[in-house]
């Protein structure tokens, strides 16, 4: 097993650094003002010093203890390194996606301040105060389409937190000359100096709404006429004449406390219930715009200022459009990639297990029909033991190896699960021919099988496109799904995909469970993605798209099809989570997401009925995933089951596992409403993605790393 190298000791502390800056800072603010500068220079040394001595130990290490350990070392190290770099180059791919908008974001930003600036000063540029606010409500429109975790890229970049920290603690102590209350801003900041916090930008945050509460004391000492000199011209700025001031200060005041309140709130509560850190850090920073974009309005309209209500209903209206369309607007840069990656993510599990079956050596462990060999079935054994049709042997000699066309001898296709086949030669594939030696047998068994080696993954995605096919719902029915046998018939049921149309559902089910109950359940599903979408679904099923005369090829491309779906509709039954096969497609959506709740959004769950009984339905798949046990899991041929699970084990065993029963959890989550009536069965949710079935939006709920 593959074990996470030991951190970097820090032997260069924080808190002396950190106490310099803290010092400094109230120094200025004590004694002479006009240090704050010099302060500001000294702070941004020590800054850099210290994060130069903390950056190895900030950065986190690759969790390789996720991956189940192999009996072949060197395979698994082989295949674990290939999956880190392409898990590296997708996360980097990703973040370079995001940095780019924010980029943007950080332009129009900038923009909109100097154009603020310049219409406030100069009073022949009136105009652009107005037009600067617009810039800028823009651009936070455009920095909310991105979720990166800002908690745990402060604590990667310590140089960037300490400098963050810098600005708002010398914002807090220039402000407390107006008032001593914006002092309690700087206490989030300390904390974070000396205690190295894990969650760096929730301070941020939680020191935005102290500086608010600041704002609010500064408008309650407008109404008392008790404020210190700074004070009251702030209250002459705001309101345009201390009467004003003294009748509609409590008004702001009081707005603003409570603001400030349901800020906080907000923030620890759904920081309690699990909600991402990024997410439960811009929530409440939603509700301090709301409140500037009020006080602006209101403010403006006391002085009859145009730009002032300008800038606060443009405010106020951006918070609105957030509010109203977050699930689409939040984090819709990583969904737009996550939509357009997926399919390379299936083109990525394809070639692992190209590289798999092609990368075959001698001596390795190799299963043989007994059939073959000429034996009958050994009936003594249980028929769950593959002993019973197979028996092990070893690879020998690699005897000949073919880039054409062979008779395949021994394919080595899976079988019992969707993507189950009958052995084939590949109609593109090279052929290996080895001598497999059994010890129970005097001579050796010659043995070909196809293989596909240093298949890129754009050859991949271009030949999964060329073949991708649907069927239609209406051309499904009881007798097509009670036998997994195809042929040419059942394949010229499925047509090609139209430019530009999506499947809409690849159904994952196992041939060995009842068919008329499967068929029940998808006919349950499709009634109710005809209600919702006002036409029926199509469909990706392995019998009828799968090219019968080509199977090895076509069942090879099974993970491309899985992830070109719009979602994978599982028919849950008996040996559902018993056919390595069905396991399969569940892996390639759960393998390379960024958490588990946005696998389940591409996940349904098909009922027999929507019906008020429904919970009872939901109940066996639910107890079924979350007991969900990856060893009790198999296929009719070992020696796919072999591959099949290191490539399993390669992304992390515990972390697929952990998925799936989470998703079991979830669909209980909804089974339990469903019976106390809090959930609609015929609601949008009721056999949509899980998260929505839970009513909260799957980018909110927290990930796995």
């Amino acid at each position: 097993m593959l074990r996470a190298p030991k951190p970097i000791p820090r032997y260069l502390p924080s808190i002396p650094l950190s106490g310099v800056l803290l010092a400094y800072h109230l120094i200025a603010v004590a004694f002479r003002p006009s240090l704050v500068i010099p302060c500001m220079a000294v702070s941004a040394i020590c800054i850099a010093l210290e994060g130069i001595a903390s950056v190895h130990a900030s950065c986190p290490v690759l969790r390789y203890s996720q991956c189940s350990p192999l009996n072949d070392i060197h395979i698994l190290n082989d295949i674990h390194n290939t999956v880190n770099q392409f898990r590296a180059h997708r996360k980097s791919t990703k973040e370079e996606l995001q940095w780019k908008v924010l980029l943007r974001t950080a332009i129009l930003v900038v923009v909109g301040a100097v154009c603020s600036i310049v219409g406030n000063v100069a009073v022949s540029f009136l105009p652009f105060c107005g037009l600067g606010v617009v810039v800028v409500s823009f651009g936070i429109l455009l920095g909310t389409t991105v979720d990166l975790d800002w908690n745990t890229y402060l604590m990667t970049h310590p140089t960037v937190s300490r400098l963050l920290s810098s600005v708002f603690f010398s914002l807090g102590c220039l402000s407390s000359k107006k008032m001593p209350i914006f002092l309690l801003m700087t206490l989030p900041q300390a904390f974070s100096f000396f205690c190295n916090s894990k969650i760096p930008f929730d301070l941020l945050v939680l020191s935005l709404i102290l500086f608010n509460v600041g704002v609010s004391a500064c408008y309650f000492h407008c109404g008392l006429q008790a404020a210190p000199p700074l004070a009251l011209l702030f209250c002459v700025e705001e309101f345009g004449s201390i009467e004003a001031s003294t009748t509609h200060s409590w008004v702001l005041g009081t707005i603003g406390l409570f603001a400030c309140a349901a800020a906080a709130i907000t923030l620890l509560v759904l920081r309690a219930v699990g909600v991402t850190s990024t997410a439960a850090a811009i929530l409440p920073c939603y509700i301090l715009i709301l409140l500037s974009g009020v006080c602006f309005t209101y403010t403006g309209l006391l002085r009859h200022d145009s730009n002032d209500i300008a800038a606060g209903i443009v405010l106020s209206a951006l918070v609105v459009i957030v509010s109203l369309y977050r699930r689409e607007i939040y984090g819709c840069i990583s969904k737009w990639f996550e939509q357009a990656q997926k399919v390379k993510d299936g083109a990525f599990i394809v070639a692992l297990l190209d590289d798999e079956h092609a990368g075959v050596k001698c001596g390795q462990a190799h299963w043989v029909k007994r059939e073959d060999a000429g034996l009958q079935l050994d009936m003594m054994v249980p028929a769950s033991d593959p002993r019973r049709f197979w028996m092990k042997g070893v690879l020998a000699r690699l005897t000949a190896r073919s880039g054409k066309n062979q008779p395949n001898t021994t394919a080595t296709t899976g079988n019992g699960g969707s993507g189950s086949g009958s052995g084939s030669s590949g109609c593109g594939a090279g052929i290996v021919q080895f001598e497999v030696e059994v010890a129970s047998l005097a001579a050796p068994i010659a043995i070909s099988f196809a293989t596909f080696r240093d298949a890129s993954v754009e050859s991949i995605l271009s030949e999964a496109n060329r073949n991708l096919r649907c069927v239609e719902w209406r051309d499904v029915n009881l007798e097509l799904m009670s036998s997994s046998a195809g042929s040419q018939a059942t394949y010229d049921l499925s047509r090609p995909l139209y430019k530009g149309e999506r499947i809409d559902a690849f159904v994952s089910h196992s041939w060995h469970d009842c068919p008329s109950q499967k068929f029940a359940r998808m006919s349950a599903w499709a009634e109710q993605f005809e209600r919702e979408h006002g036409r029926f679904p199509t469909m990706w099923i392995d019998k009828v798209c799968l090219d019968q005369s080509c199977i090895t090829d076509s069942l090879r491309m099974l993970p491309v099809n899985v992830m070109a779906a719009d979602r994978v509709l599982i028919v849950h039954g008996a040996t559902y989570t018993e056919r390595l096969w069905c396991v399969l497609e569940l892996f390639c959506v759960f393998a390379f997401a960024p958490g588990d709740c946005t696998a389940a959004t591409r996940v349904d769950v098909a009922v027999a009925n929507t019906g008020s009984s429904n919970d009872n339905a939901l109940q066996v798949p639910a107890d079924d995933l979350e007991r969900f046990d990856l060893n009790r899991a198999h296929c009719f041929d070992p020696n796919e089951e072999a591959k099949l699970r290191r490539v399993i084990a390669s992304t992390g065993t515990e972390a697929f596992v952990a998925g799936v029963r989470e998703l079991g959890a979830q669909l209980r989550v909804r089974a339990k409403k469903l019976q106390h009536g809090r959930l609609q069965p015929s609601s949008k949710h009721s056999q949509r993605s899980l998260p929505g079935m839970l009513g909260m939006p799957p980018s909110l709920i927290t990930q796995r790393p």
